[in-house]
């Protein structure tokens, strides 16, 4: 595993996840990337990406990934996975690993239908 700037990337010769947690992508920042060499992805064997932005539903980021036939992966289940471990801190009770999962598809259902994605 390793962490670096984003412009750093490409000094890498094997990929096999790449994370977006920059801002690009947000507000004022909207339709930005971290990568601008999308033939980058296929160079280095790139097979997933994760967005930690999960709105816009589909980031740049995302679409040009997802252009070049990789699997894609938008930051909505982290949010929901983390208030679910903020209700096991908060209450003292574990939840199990298939109620969460369930609650996760649930919510991420009623998000995709409530914001027509």
């Amino acid at each position: 595993i390793h962490s670096m700037g984003m412009y750093d990337i490409y000094d890498i010769k094997n990929v096999d996840i790449v994370i977006n947690t920059t801002i690009l992508d947000l507000g004022d920042k909207a339709d930005l990337t971290p990568v601008k060499d999308t033939e980058w992805y296929k160079k280095v064997g790139v097979s997933i990406v994760f967005d930690v932005i999960y709105s816009p539903w589909e980031t740049r980021f995302l679409r040009e990934a997802k252009a070049h036939g990789i699997k894609t992966i938008n930051g909505f289940p982290m949010l929901i996975y983390q208030a679910l471990a903020a209700q096991e801190i908060w209450f003292e009770k574990e939840l199990s690993l298939e109620f969460c999962r369930k609650v996760c598809k649930k919510v991420t259902e009623y998000y995709i239908v409530k914001n027509k994605i």
